[in-house]
């Protein structure tokens, strides 16, 4: 813990206290922190100021989340520059903001590869001609080729060489895999298992051994995605820990007899199931299917007020409920043309 203290306090973050002084005894083998002492009161919610949250929305995250938006904004991307993996409660603002300053900082890590993958001994041009393989197959597909593909590849990458595997960035300055990410609760990953139910390319499976994660198995439905997260696997990182698997999430989910600690769900749920409704009649059997196999977390990321999720953050918290005992929204940004996104954790 001292060495990523001390990595704070040279750092000199705007978005904690000033470090005065940091010192560590070698008796008793506690650290010592002099600090500036911050007595202002927190920002008020600034919800009502972004026209793309709907009006019953922004009173929901006025009590729910009270955090400002532009700060969360703010402070998630100097936590993004600045290599650190931050702890879950980062964002709670009865627990860790004083005078808008976040208080707990010595749960803070420094982790470069969380945001800078290692490269592992691929050059800048190995990594080029498998990032073009990548566009050319999604611009073969044999129906219409994703929107995205075009931009790049639908989650974006970085590596520590320098290099980028570009992907979707909704508001065209942080690729949307990294905007999400301080708000995943992935630290729960470590020493764990993770499913990753729609995982795309695999960067949150990746993430995940990053964090720690002894065991991980990523689904996906669309066989382009399946075969780039098993490529950039097999020819980049090696994770022996990762299983990916080409298939129909549902069926996974209510087939399934094994348990995780931590389900990633991102943006996937409203395909299987719009507006929350019944598809099938199976959606409660879905449901508590994925409360049976979570062990401690569910990471749920929807869109909301949007064609296929006409529901308002309340309603969307209120059928979580039913299924785990207490939910937490983590963020909302704007992703769409129509609607944006929502992040909730859901606790067993």
């Amino acid at each position: 813990m001292y060495n990523h203290l001390l990595y704070i306090k040279n750092k000199n973050l705007e978005i904690f206290p000033e470090i005065y002084d940091i010192s560590y005894d070698d008796e008793d083998g506690k650290v010592y922190i002099l600090m500036e002492h911050i007595g202002d009161k927190n920002s008020k919610s600034d919800y009502a100021k972004y026209d793309w949250i709907p009006e019953s929305d922004r009173g929901f995250l006025n009590v729910n989340l009270r955090v400002p938006l532009s700060i969360l904004n703010k402070y998630n991307k100097i936590i993004l520059r600045s290599g650190l993996i931050p702890d879950t409660s980062w964002f709670k603002i009865d627990h860790n903001f004083v005078g808008d300053k976040i208080i707990d900082f010595h749960r803070f890590r420094y982790v470069p590869e969380r945001y800078y993958f290692k490269a592992r001994g691929n050059s800048v041009d190995d990594l080029e001609d498998l990032y073009n393989t990548f566009i050319k197959r999604y611009k073969d597909m044999s129906l219409n080729p994703p929107k995205w593909y075009r931009a790049g590849m639908y989650e974006g990458f970085r590596f520590d060489n320098g290099y980028e595997f570009k992907g979707y960035s909704s508001d065209e300055e942080e690729y949307d895999s990294y905007r999400k990410l301080n708000f995943q609760y992935l630290t729960l990953a470590n020493n764990s298992s993770v499913l990753d139910i729609g995982s795309n390319q695999g960067f949150f499976c990746f993430q995940s051994v990053i964090h720690g994660a002894k065991k991980v198995v990523g689904i996906e439905k669309t066989l382009e995605d399946y075969q780039t997260a098993v490529d950039i696997n097999d020819k980049i990182f090696k994770f022996d820990e990762i299983e990916f698997i080409n298939g129909d999430a549902k069926k996974y989910v209510i087939e399934t007899e094994e348990k995780f600690d931590v389900v990633v769900m991102n943006s996937v749920f409203h395909q299987l199931y719009p507006n929350m409704e019944n598809g099938g009649d199976d959606r409660g059997e879905f449901m508590g299917k994925l409360r049976d196999i979570t062990k401690r977390c569910m990471i749920f990321e929807t869109p909301v007020n949007h064609p296929q999720m006409k529901r308002s953050l309340d309603h969307i918290k209120s059928t979580l409920n039913v299924y785990f005992n207490h939910i937490k929204v983590a963020y909302v940004y704007n992703a769409y043309s129509s609607g944006y996104r929502a992040i909730f954790i859901c606790l067993k």
